[in-house]
């Protein structure tokens, strides 16, 4: 507010201090001091007046008493104010909690979903190697069926003709013998 004045004070053309406000022309030099008597001046003034009178009225209520009932009145209001900020920012938060909580069980529902899917997968692997392993055990089994009836015609063959040579050569032996009678 004294700064307001003081400038209003010093702005005025009837003004006694020292202090003044310059205005230099061209060609005139800087330390030349005028009073300025034109628009420029009385707008000026106008409104460091409106600044002077709003400074002096904060002024004024700046020294009056305070009236407890309004000061409560305004506490309240502050404090029902705040609660319904915090409860807005608590309905926020809940709905950023709800999609996080969503979007998690929808998370865990997948990998539920992949981990069933896999585990299915790793069945099927299991069956077809136990599938695998049964018939390569067929498979070698009949190999050695199959080996062991071809030694067995093999070797049912070498003895037939064996036999056969063994037929012949006692064939040839006893009629030699007969021949020898």
């Amino acid at each position: 507010m004294i700064q307001c004045i003081w400038r209003y004070y010093v702005a005025d053309k009837k003004s006694l201090s020292k202090i003044t406000w310059r205005k230099t022309s061209r060609g005139a030099s800087p330390k030349q001091i005028h009073r300025s008597a034109n628009p420029e001046s009385n707008a000026l003034k106008f409104v460091l007046a409106v600044k002077y009178f709003i400074a002096r009225k904060q002024f004024s209520e700046a020294f009056k008493p305070y009236d407890i009932k309004d000061v409560l009145e305004q506490y309240a209001a502050g404090h029902i104010d705040m609660l319904a900020r915090v409860k807005q920012m608590e309905s926020r938060m809940d709905t950023i909690q709800a999609i996080v909580n969503s979007n998690f069980k929808l998370l865990q529902d997948s990998k539920f979903v992949t981990l069933t899917r896999m585990s299915k997968v790793e069945d099927l692997l299991k069956d077809s190697q136990i599938r695998f392993n049964a018939l390569m055990e067929i498979q070698n089994r009949s190999k050695f069926v199959i080996n062991c009836t071809l030694r067995e015609i093999l070797s049912s063959n070498y003895r037939r003709n064996e036999f056969k040579y063994d037929l012949l050569a006692s064939d040839k032996g006893s009629n030699a013998r007969r021949m020898s009678f």
